[in-house]
């Protein structure tokens, strides 16, 4: 396992780890964002809203080492207008709107916030996924406000979904083809975020997903499964990309299926733990999703899937086949993989009508189109 650990890589993962606590911290102290936290300090930081929304605009333009500074600004500047672009599509659509019929969407969010924090087993599947909230958690004691709490936290990791999504797709285009990927994205991203009312668990996702897309590129094992167990945390379907990793074909060796058991034992043990310590030691079937066996049969029979589904998954499947031969083999191999899995997963655990769990696998396709419209050849990786 190649993996610097020293250096910059150090100093990433030990910045990383800081926040995963304090994060935790939010999530094991009660009432962490009251006058009664442990941690009064975070009080008196107060950092403007802007500082905060500034900061990974500003570290982002550091990772782009490789291009030239008039590049770097335009590029971070579409970045940040796509982000703009999201959130404001996403607070008018569904902060305001109104998935359940005597509320809106927001007050619904903060209360499942307090839910979560406060470990209730009632609120499963979304009591398992409380990164995020303790996230915005932080952010709330920063702020001081719930509603500027979320719009940070979206424009936050928002800006660190699309800015990664143009690195990994650089790894295998020039950097006009990756803004393309980027634009195909959020051409499709409205689709995305109907019929839901809103969890903030989305982004952090997705983040995670194109995270190991980059550190499997990059044959970063010790990163991979730091973002996968981080990632686990927000949401666990980014666990698969454990399994995926068995099926990789950069190195079949002894020591390559010693990590493939190690990553995929240790991610989906994270997955039992937590829900373990939420439940109480109660692992029933209903408590692994919130859902029982006969979700699936009334999950088929949902006629809202039909045109989600169709819009979403056969959207970019076209320009995917025209040019299906020259498509490096590891990003055959990923879309052949998620697109199975994700969906069967939907149908078991979520609902279909709502592909937003399907952004894995059509950030890929976003990719392969985009090089099918510009006529660019792929760079080969792993």
């Amino acid at each position: 396992m190649k993996n610097k650990i020293f250096g910059k890589d150090f100093l990433i993962i030990f910045a990383i780890i800081i926040l995963l606590i304090i994060c935790l911290l939010a999530f094991f102290i009660p009432n962490f964002e009251s006058l009664n936290s442990p941690f009064p300090f975070f009080k008196k930081l107060k950092p403007p809203f802007f500082v905060l929304i500034l900061t990974p605009i500003l570290i982002s333009y550091f990772l782009l080492s490789d291009l030239k500074n008039k590049e770097k600004i335009f590029i971070l500047i579409f970045l940040s207008m796509f982000t703009c672009f999201c959130v404001h599509l996403h607070f008018t659509n569904v902060e305001l709107g109104k998935y359940l019929p005597d509320k809106i969407n927001l007050l619904w969010q903060k209360e499942m916030h307090e839910q979560i924090l406060n470990k209730n087993p009632s609120a499963i599947p979304h009591s398992y996924r409380f990164l995020a909230e303790t996230f915005i958690s932080i952010l709330i004691i920063c702020l001081g406000d719930f509603l500027k709490a979320v719009i940070a936290y979206r424009l936050i990791f928002q800006f660190l979904l699309l800015f990664s999504i143009f690195y990994w797709a650089r790894l295998y285009v020039n950097y006009r083809t990756a803004l393309i990927t980027v634009l195909l994205y959020v051409l499709v991203y409205p689709i995305t975020i109907r019929d839901y009312a809103g969890q903030p668990i989305d982004p952090m996702s997705h983040l995670s997903f194109i995270l190991s897309f980059i550190f499997l590129n990059k044959k970063k094992d010790f990163y991979f499964i730091l973002t996968i167990l981080i990632g686990v945390l927000a949401k666990e379907s980014v666990a698969v990309m454990a399994i995926f990793y068995f099926f990789i074909r950069y190195q079949k060796n002894i020591s390559h299926y010693f990590l493939s058991f190690l990553f995929i034992t240790l991610s989906f043990g994270l997955i039992i733990l937590v829900r373990w310590y939420i439940n109480q030691s109660n692992l029933e079937y209903v408590n692994i999703s919130g859902v029982t066996p006969d979700h699936i049969l009334r999950n088929l029979q949902d006629s809202r899937w039909y045109g989600q589904v169709f819009l979403t998954l056969f959207l970019f499947l076209p320009f995917n086949i025209l040019i299906w031969k020259k498509i490096p083999s590891s990003l055959k191999y990923l879309i052949l993989f998620l697109i199975p899995i994700l969906v069967l997963t939907n149908i078991i655990f979520s609902w279909l009508a709502e592909v937003r769990n399907f952004v894995p696998f059509l950030i890929p396709m976003c990719l392969v189109s985009a090089t099918y419209f510009l006529q660019e050849d792929f760079s080969e990786s792993i």
